[in-house]
């Protein structure tokens, strides 16, 4: 009962068509290789091309952004300064209301 497994062909009988065909095998993988190693660079640099543009463009709006929220802080101090400048008119109109009613009461008595 001899176990049933592959046939091993021995080395000495292997000669020069199993080492040619090797050979042959060796160029073809090393030919695929390179083929493979080209594209997946090209497709690399492409990903780094990609993600070159995707960084100026949020350089960009981070610029922008930043721009925007300089304009609406110097607006906020702007709104604030002319809400105060009407406190201070309203202030000033009614005590001139109240002067001009305390010489009214002046004159008239």
């Amino acid at each position: 009962a001899a176990a049933a497994g592959p046939a091993v062909v021995p080395a000495a009988a292997a000669g020069g068509a199993w080492s040619s065909a090797y050979r042959t095998l060796q160029a073809a993988h090393l030919k695929l290789q390179n083929k493979y190693d080209k594209l997946k660079n090209k497709r690399l640099q492409g990903i780094i091309d990609e993600a070159e543009v995707y960084r100026m463009e949020l350089a960009e709006h981070g610029a922008k952004a930043e721009e925007l929220i300089n304009h609406f802080r110097g607006e906020a101090v702007r709104q604030r300064d002319a809400a105060a400048g009407a406190e201070g008119a309203g202030q000033r109109a009614y005590e001139l209301e109240r002067d001009n009613a305390e010489l009214r009461e002046t004159l008239l008595a």
